[in-house]
């Protein structure tokens, strides 16, 4: 069985979604479709598929559609793939606020197709590593820094939206739990919307802290995590986790590095979206997931505590 693919959005994500579609043999890349007709013929020839010019025919077209536009535009693609019956794929976050969130969840739900949420670090071998050993061992501090140079594709939402929900994500995953308490600092220095933001949750007895920005000027992707006899350092871009255990009151640890077999997570997070609309059943990231992560970023935004 292979799926008939397409993408909405040709920006930086829907590169690289083109890319690893025509990898993937699961996959029959059929098109694209981008309100930049010309930018999407380009990429559509680099791959031998047809560049649409408009959404209705390419939804025609595709059993299944990868929404890569900007998070304005969310709500108003994803339901009318959902209403054409079509599976969908949208790139985090879901959408601009919960409520239309989880008026994408429910159509999905109510045209029986599968809906999966684009939080990608879930795919990351580190957080999945992290997973696994957390699994009988109880964090106390987790502290996660995303920060890197501000993106000009992005116009329609802040740091929040677009890089602490990644954070936000992987709390709930590693946690499995909603946070008791959240409160945030954030400003904008250079636009509109937030470029800067201190977030603090409390999980039981585990405290939380991300910290997020667009004026550094290089990417920085790393997770730290405290438990009761262990230090973990994860780099979630170099794929790297370090661990320091046996440590004493004198100073001294011992340090050494977890063997992590590289993936792109993209590329599994994909292949994740296959096998749930095989199988027919909800993805790893599905709408609720999707929808507990805005309602906590919103919070972040409205400074509710």
């Amino acid at each position: 069985m292979r799926v008939r693919a397409g993408i909405a959005g040709i920006g930086k994500m829907g590169k690289i979604h083109a890319r690893i579609l025509s990898e993937l043999n699961e996959y029959e890349f059929v098109g694209i479709y981008d309100t930049d007709f010309k930018e999407a013929s380009t990429i559509a020839e680099k791959y031998s598929v047809k560049a649409y010019q408009t959404l209705e025919e390419l939804l025609e077209s595709v059993d299944a559609l990868i929404i890569s536009t900007p998070t304005s535009t969310h709500k108003e693609v994803a339901i009318k793939a959902i209403e054409m019956k079509k599976h969908v794929f949208v790139e985090k976050p879901l959408a601009a606020t919960s409520k239309d969130a989880l008026e994408i969840y429910e159509e999905s739900r109510k045209q029986n197709v599968t809906l999966m949420v684009g939080h990608v670090e879930r795919f990351n071998p580190v957080i999945q590593k992290l997973k696994e050993i957390l699994s009988d061992k109880k964090p106390l501090i987790i502290s996660i820094t995303r920060v890197g140079p501000f993106p000009p594709r992005i116009k329609d939402t802040g740091i929040i939206l677009d890089l602490g929900i990644h954070d936000i994500d992987i709390l709930s995953f590693l946690l499995e739990s909603d946070p008791d308490k959240v409160s945030c600092l954030k400003n904008s220095c250079t636009g509109n919307y937030e470029d800067i933001a201190i977030i603090s949750l409390k999980y039981g007895n585990c405290l939380a802290h991300i910290l997020t920005n667009w004026l550094t000027p290089f990417k920085v992707r790393k997770i730290e995590v405290a438990t009761e006899t262990d230090y973990f350092v994860g780099n979630l871009i170099d794929q790297k986790l370090t661990r320091y255990t046996k440590y004493t009151v004198e100073g001294s640890y011992i340090a050494y590095e977890i063997p992590i077999r590289y993936k792109e997570p993209i590329k599994e997070e994909l292949l994740e979206f296959y096998a749930a609309i095989k199988e027919r059943r909800e993805p790893l990231v599905d709408g609720r997931v999707a929808i507990k992560n805005i309602e906590i970023a919103i919070k972040c935004l409205s400074g509710e505590n």
